[in-house]
């Protein structure tokens, strides 16, 4: 077995330079996706969100006091998480409202 010694290219085995650049690659990659995949989960939570507050709101006729609420709840019930303020809830109805066909973004996402 050949020896490796730190700092020192010429005790390493033929090849080694690219299998580590193999083994790179195969590390950014799964960085990549993992990136992505959280971009796109918490996209389609805050979507989601947003999309259920409009439902409320034209369906039920709920009013802005119902997003002021929800917003003290969710963040009584998830006070390590951020996101749930008033404007950002604000924020996810008007995502919601802009793109109503929003998971149309998780098909080419899941294809890089």
């Amino acid at each position: 077995m050949n020896e490796i010694i730190k700092g020192s290219n010429s005790l390493l085995p033929n090849g080694y330079a690219q299998w580590r650049k193999d083994i790179e690659h195969l590390i950014d990659t799964a960085k990549l996706h993992t990136a992505l995949n959280v971009n796109v989960g918490t996209l389609t939570l805050y979507w989601n969100i947003g999309k259920s507050i409009l439902h409320k709101q034209e369906q039920e006729g709920w009013g802005k006091q119902v997003i002021e609420q929800l917003s003290k709840d969710l963040i009584s019930r998830y006070p390590d998480d951020r996101g749930y303020s008033k404007r950002n809830l604000g924020y996810m109805k008007s995502f919601a409202m802009q793109y109503p066909d929003f998971p149309f973004l998780q098909v080419p996402l899941a294809k890089l």
